[in-house]
């Protein structure tokens, strides 16, 4: 019975989360992305830390076969780098802060995404989890 009010607290947190990235991704300026990306940090960091005092955590490993805090922060990074070097086959600086900015954001974005996803329901270890770091197929 007493882990039937944390559920909820952490799925709401979730929830939360998620609408509040949703709203703040129509950024028009730089500081306006910065604000945005800030927050994004500290919704995952907040999310990363409380995983353990719900069954997220389980439910990731039961979903993706990986510990979701060694496993997101990584794939946040690999994600990024991965972007900024195919932008740098077209002509942009791997070093643009504000495309690594950008993209982080978005990456960010999607996990708390498949983490809200978890917490509905819509994945399930029977089914077929998107893979978290890979690009998708056309």
């Amino acid at each position: 019975m007493g882990a039937e009010p944390m559920k909820a607290i952490r799925e709401e947190t979730v929830e939360n989360c998620l609408q509040e990235l949703q709203r703040r991704s129509n950024f028009h300026n730089v500081p306006e992305l910065t604000y945005a990306l800030t927050y994004a940090r500290s919704c995952l960091k907040a999310i990363l830390e409380n995983a353990s005092l719900s069954e997220l955590a389980e439910l990731f490993k039961n979903a993706y076969g990986k510990d979701i805090r060694g496993f997101v922060p990584q794939c946040v990074d690999e994600e990024v780098k991965a972007f900024l070097k195919d932008a740098g086959c077209i002509g942009v600086s791997e070093n643009d802060t504000q495309l690594r900015e950008y993209y982080e954001y978005f990456c960010i974005l999607g996990l708390v995404l498949r983490v809200h996803g978890i917490f509905r329901g819509s994945l399930t270890p029977k089914s077929t989890p998107p893979k978290i770091g890979e690009k998708s197929k056309p």
